[in-house]
Order: structure tokens, then C-alpha cells, then sequence
């Protein structure tokens, strides 16, 4: 029998400043019987440059307590894990032009105490739980809608990530793009995603291979609030492989299933 409890307390505010800003402040002190006492920071600032066009910034502080599967369940768990902290910092802009929306945004993340699996320096077990030190990570994320024409809709997105060293089951670049059309009772929508830079140790070492994967789906509405559909997964049936941390001892690299056609029903209440 394991027994954890946690507390948090929340304040939260905002001001309009000159009728084009918006300043945010907030904190949260959050209390666990297993780590002790922390308080988070938030600072936010929206400035609206013009019609339809804003720029952002903030800083907070993030708080993660070790949860009951990593301190005590399971043969990797750690009694003496620390909590995770991390300071956030983040940048964007963001703007739409008649039909077409866009956001570009920076951020940087900077903590110590990641909770990871890692190798256990005196096994058994081989894989355990533990705090793996201070990271600090970078990263762009871009994105894009559009409404091309009548029922008409595309996103596009790109991840840009720098781990540093700690490269291990997260991927350095990622693309996804999708298509959505939809009029009256039909819906048929098409996703892709690319997905390269990525590895299954850190340092860059054990390169996992790139990919790319596709989806479709098919739906008619039958009677209101009842679909008919159609669902292809894994179009191409690419071959490709994800990490994956899991407890155990099971991280590692899965095959992921290959093309698979679903038909069915589904009834919205």
C-alpha cells in the first residue's frame, strides 16, 4: 500500500495596460508530503502591435513532484528522487492576414532533476529511476493554418528542438501537415508527419532512423450525431521505430504497427 498527498495553492491576475497590453502575474505554492514546499513564479506581458498581430513573452517556474510509479511501484522506482524544476522563458509573435494564421515562437527551458530511467549503476534491477542533473533545452516551434477555400482547411507545423546532450527519445526536428475538408455531412481529413534528428541514447548516439507517416479518415454523417467512417492509418505502411520510456525495464525502441484500415460507427451524445 503506498500513500502520497499533495496541496497546491493558486493566485492569478491580470491588467490591461493602454488598452494594448496585457500583464500577467500569478504564483502557486505547491506542498508534497514526499518533496516539501515549493513556490512558482508566472510573468507574462501580451503587447497587440496592430490589428491582428501580437507579440508575447513570459517567464515561470515549473514544479514536478515524483509520482507513487517512480518512487515506490514497479522494480525501477527510487525512494529518493527529488522533484523536477525548471524555469521557462518564451518568446512569440503571432499574426493572421485575412484567411491565414501564423505563430512563431522561442523558448528555452533551463532545470535540474529531471525523473528519468536510466541504467542502474547496481542492478537488478537494469533500468531505475533517477534525477539525471541539470538540462537546459531550446527549441522554435512554428505554425500555420489556413483556410484555403470553402470547407477547406490546412495546418502546418514544424518543431525545432535542441536537448543539448540529453538526446535520448527526443526527436531534433518534426514536421506535421494535414488537410481537412468538410461540407455538409462529409468530412475527409489527411495528416502527415516527418520526423528526423532523432536517437535512442543521448550524445547523439544510436540514430534512429527517419520517418515518415500518413493518415486518412473518412466520415459521413448518417443521422445527427451518427457517423459512419472509414480510417487508414499508416497509409504507406512505413517501417519505423519510436522510443519509448516505460517502467520495468521496457524503455527502448517499438516497431510501430504498419497500415491499418478501420470501419465503424460512432455516436455523439
Amino acid at each position: 500500500k503506498w500513500d502520497k498527498s499533495e496541496y497546491a495553492i493558486f493566485l492569478h491576475d491580470e491588467q490591461v495596460l493602454f488598452d494594448k497590453a496585457i500583464f500577467t502575474l500569478g504564483g502557486r505554492y505547491n506542498y508534497d508530503d514526499a518533496s516539501g514546499g515549493s513556490f512558482c513564479l508566472q510573468v507574462g506581458l501580451v503587447v497587440h502591435i496592430k490589428e491582428g498581430a501580437s507579440i508575447r513573452a513570459s517567464i515561470n517556474k515549473g514544479f514536478r513532484s515524483p509520482q507513487i510509479n517512480e518512487l515506490y511501484m514497479f522494480p525501477p522506482h527510487n525512494e529518493d528522487l527529488k522533484p523536477e524544476e525548471v524555469w521557462n522563458y518564451e518568446v512569440g509573435l503571432s499574426g493572421r492576414i485575412k484567411d491565414v494564421e501564423a505563430e512563431l515562437v522561442g523558448y528555452r527551458m533551463k532545470g535540474e532533476n529531471m525523473i528519468q530511467l536510466e541504467k542502474n549503476p547496481n542492478p537488478p534491477p537494469k533500468f531505475k529511476f533517477q534525477n539525471t542533473g541539470s538540462f537546459d533545452f531550446k527549441g522554435i516551434e512554428l505554425n500555420v493554418r489556413a483556410r484555403m477555400a470553402e470547407g477547406l482547411l490546412g495546418t502546418f507545423s514544424y518543431t525545432y528542438l535542441d536537448p543539448g546532450d540529453m538526446t535520448k527519445g527526443r526527436p531534433g526536428d518534426k514536421l506535421d501537415v494535414s488537410l481537412k475538408y468538410s461540407r455538409r455531412k462529409l468530412s475527409l481529413s489527411v495528416k502527415g508527419q516527418y520526423v528526423w534528428d532523432y536517437f535512442a541514447a543521448d550524445g547523439k548516439k544510436e540514430k534512429i532512423p527517419d520517418y515518415f507517416v500518413a493518415d486518412a479518415k473518412l466520415s459521413y454523417e448518417l443521422l445527427p450525431g451518427f457517423l459512419g467512417f472509414l480510417a487508414v492509418d499508416n497509409i504507406f505502411d512505413a517501417d519505423y521505430k519510436v522510443y519509448a520510456d516505460l517502467p520495468g525495464g521496457k524503455a527502448g525502441l517499438y516497431k510501430m504497427p504498419g497500415r491499418a484500415v478501420t470501419v465503424g460507427l460512432s455516436l455523439k451524445l
